[in-house]
């Protein structure tokens, strides 16, 4: 015979293990969502880059976050304002522009802010720039090359999103 409190004993055990393999497998794919964001991030700096220096300064920022604040109006959480004070947090030198490792911080900031996976956010401005490009394009309004507004071209970003600071 098996009394009442040996079958809630053993629910409440099945539960507990079914509860903590949930949280791995949602941990994992935390990981793999914030490992996909770090990822891509090299190519959203280099386009929110707009005049190549390697830096983005605050209308470059602001450029950005608009395209996520027009998209998202009715669910953002977050002002522009408040966006740019976000910068100046993670601007460590407090030249007020962002290099790659602090462009890293403040996104991962305003996924915190916006309440999105990295990856999510990451993956939305690149689409937005790929449709803005594609755009241009097809207009034949579209630059083969990217180049700085001083008229030279920029240098090429093959170094990858942390390569450049160990150089």
């Amino acid at each position: 015979d098996v009394t009442l409190d040996e079958v809630t004993y053993y629910l409440k055990k099945q539960s507990e293990e079914l509860q903590e393999r949930s949280q791995r497998k949602r941990s994992s794919m935390d990981v793999h969502a914030l490992e996909k964001g770090w990822a891509d991030m090299p190519r959203l700096f280099a386009l929110w880059d707009k005049d190549g220096d390697g830096y983005l300064n605050r209308e470059e920022i602001a450029m950005g976050i608009n395209r996520w604040r027009t998209t998202h109006r009715n669910e953002c959480k977050i002002s522009l304002a408040e966006c740019l004070i976000l910068m100046d947090e993670v601007d460590v030198d407090s030249n007020r522009v962002l290099d790659k490792m602090e462009f890293g911080a403040f996104l991962a900031r305003f996924s915190l802010a916006t309440g999105v996976q990295l990856n999510r956010l990451v993956a939305f401005f690149l689409d937005e720039y790929q449709d803005n490009d594609d755009q241009k394009n097809s207009r034949g309004g579209g630059l083969g090359t990217r180049q700085a507004s001083s008229g030279r071209q920029a240098k090429p970003r093959s170094q990858g999103f942390f390569g450049s600071l160990m150089a």
